[in-house]
């Protein structure tokens, strides 16, 4: 019976799909998991075969079936073995459809990214963990830590979208990054009580740079973002019923100025109005009216009737604020050299403070994710809160003081 088995030229017994052919190559015939005739080919029938003089070594045809079994088995598409993660991301960004500006940007760049890195030409089934942890710290030497985390991010979304397709089983990119490379990002810290009013203050009173009190003020009573800030129009005002309606953001790049929306669906949002903030909104108002200034009537992408403008007419730009209070901290400390200084501060430092004052307010915490227009809670809780422990300190002392004894 068994001599009327199939066998190779070393009369060892061929298995199903097994043929050796006259050459002395071997060849597997299967159908994988989509139906489909395939072949794969070898010098060696098992790992311990030597390999014909003048051949290079090579995996055995039993290794190649076990593994093909274990592919067909989890459905996982043998094609995918040809695909490399350059074709892979370009196809992710091909299903991810953006329209914003600044988004399509940052895309183009991490595709370029990584198409400049070796791990672009590798094929998406060959990726082990090892390269992956390879690239982020070659990527170190070229970026910052968000810069990486970006390109991480994106890589680890394109492998998910290989394993979605069955081309590959595991992803290689779940690692941690910051247990990799060292997390060098500053964090941006919230402003304390005292030097909140020390930039308010020397704003309000500084001939050159009093003409941004009220924008501030409203920054630091709303959390708006300062392209939401930009972007407000005399229509997103209800002074009636003190609301702030956000749901665009303007932008400015060297093409010019253009309007998108906001952030996020989250960020289209209903803001309400303190005290501060009104009064502060009632004076802008006031001033749009009476202002006559060249482009005071610019409209962009349809919008017109922009509240902060420059003294040309123009609206005013996260850039452009940026400049004007690195420039306010720089002049307050060279006036105030012998005594606190202040930190560098950034519109978003603003953002930041706003947020750390509400939660020290004791505000509940969706209300707070509402306004600040996020779509994950952990975000405004984990990121856009900080403290000093002067403020920590006064808050729990506040709260001490008003339990009845």
């Amino acid at each position: 019976m068994n001599d009327e088995k199939r066998r190779d030229k070393k009369r060892r017994v061929l298995l199903k799909g097994e043929t050796q052919l006259p050459h002395g190559q071997y060849r597997y015939k299967y159908i994988d998991a989509f139906g489909r005739v395939k072949y794969v080919y070898s010098w060696k029938l098992v790992r311990t075969d030597p390999v014909p003089k003048g051949k290079r070594d090579c995996e055995s045809l039993r290794e190649k079936e076990e593994r093909i079994q274990a592919d067909i088995k989890d459905s996982i598409d043998a094609d995918g073995k040809h695909v490399t993660v350059m074709q892979m991301l370009e196809k992710h960004y091909q299903l991810n459809v953006v329209s914003k500006k600044n988004t399509i940007a940052t895309h183009n760049f991490i595709i370029e990214s990584i198409r400049k890195d070796m791990i672009s030409n590798m094929k998406i089934t060959m990726v082990k963990q090892s390269d992956a942890i390879a690239f982020v710290v070659r990527m170190q030497k070229r970026y910052s830590y968000s810069t990486v985390s970006k390109l991480k991010c994106a890589l680890k979304a394109t492998f998910d979208l290989a394993i979605n397709d069955d081309y590959i089983r595991k992803n290689p990119f779940t690692f941690e990054l910051n247990k990799i490379i060292p997390n060098d990002a500053k964090k941006v810290e919230a402003l304390t009580i005292e030097q909140t009013r020390m930039f308010v203050d020397f704003i309000q009173n500084d001939r050159t740079y009093k003409k941004l009190y009220d924008a501030t003020i409203v920054l630091l009573e709303t959390g708006l973002r300062i392209s939401e800030l930009c972007g407000l129009t005399k229509n997103d005002i209800d002074l009636e019923h003190r609301t702030i309606n956000v749901d665009h953001q303007l932008m400015k790049d060297t093409t010019g100025y253009y309007v998108e929306k906001t952030k996020t669906a989250c960020g289209r949002r209903m803001i309400p109005m303190s005290s501060k903030c009104c009064e502060a909104f009632e004076r802008i108002l006031k001033n749009s009216r009476s202002r006559k200034v060249k482009n005071k009537h610019m409209v962009v992408d349809g919008y017109k009737g922009f509240l902060f403008l420059k003294d040309n007419g123009e609206p005013m730009d996260r850039k452009m604020y940026s400049n004007h209070y690195s420039r306010i901290v720089k002049k307050y400390n060279k006036a105030h050299s012998c005594s606190e200084q202040l930190p560098n501060i950034s519109p978003h430092v603003l953002r930041h403070t706003f947020c750390t004052r509400c939660v020290y307010a004791g505000i509940n915490q969706k209300a707070l994710q509402y306004i600040m227009g996020h779509e994950d809670i952990s975000v405004t809780m984990n990121t856009y809160t900080s403290a000093s422990y002067e403020d920590v300190f006064n808050a729990s002392i506040d709260v001490l003081n008003s339990l009845k004894s």
